[in-house]
């Protein structure tokens, strides 16, 4: 694993995790797909937290599936029946979830993704979320555009949820082995109820 100034780099990392020992390969792949250029990406949620005790017990038990999960598995669901009125009032509600820092980073990255996202082709959705997110009409928080994209390539739920904690942890200041961390990520959508997610894979 390589090491870049006391921090794991984010290329390392993603490769590590790639290894059929770590076994996040779809989950990898699907995270690839909705988040374009995810070797390059930073923690959005996740800044500050240093060690694997500390996500486990910091971010993943009080934020992720508390507010985070949750908020993208509905925003999922809305998603796949094009239900955009819906997704826009809870955007705008989840500012309210968050902290003022985090609620910034989530906008700052979900505006910067669903102007990438916007020009995918035969996606009716995506384009929509754009043009009310240039004329300020939502918040466009970044799970919001995560959950649309998902929709648009048709991710199954635990992927998705696999999907946006591997986006996390990339470019993670920590240094950890990357089974380890892999290991971190399936505790993370393992705990999450059956009964909870929709569409299912296959």
């Amino acid at each position: 694993m390589r090491l870049i100034g006391g921090f794991m780099s984010a290329v390392s990392l993603v490769e590590g995790l790639d290894d059929p020992v770590c076994g996040l390969a779809p989950l990898l792949d699907a995270a690839r797909l909705v988040q374009p250029g995810l070797e390059s990406v930073r923690p959005l949620t996740l800044a500050g937290v240093t060690t694997l005790a500390e996500a486990g017990t910091i971010w993943r038990d009080q934020l992720y599936l508390t507010a985070l999960a949750p908020f993208l598995l509905d925003q999922l669901a809305r998603a796949r029946h094009g239900k955009l009125r819906e997704m826009a009032a809870a955007d705008a509600q989840f500012s309210e979830v968050l902290d003022e820092t985090l609620a910034e980073s989530s906008i700052a990255a979900g505006r910067k993704l669903v102007g990438l996202a916007a020009a995918m082709r035969g996606d009716r959705l995506l384009p929509k979320l754009a043009d009310r997110a240039a004329r300020h009409e939502i918040p466009c928080h970044y799970l919001t555009v995560f959950a649309a994209r998902c929709a648009a390539f048709s991710i199954d739920d635990r992927t998705a949820l696999g999907a946006s904690v591997i986006r996390e942890v990339c470019g993670w200041s920590i240094i950890s082995p990357a089974p380890a961390v892999a290991g971190f990520i399936r505790s993370c959508i393992d705990v999450i109820p059956a009964s909870r997610f929709g569409l299912r894979a296959a």
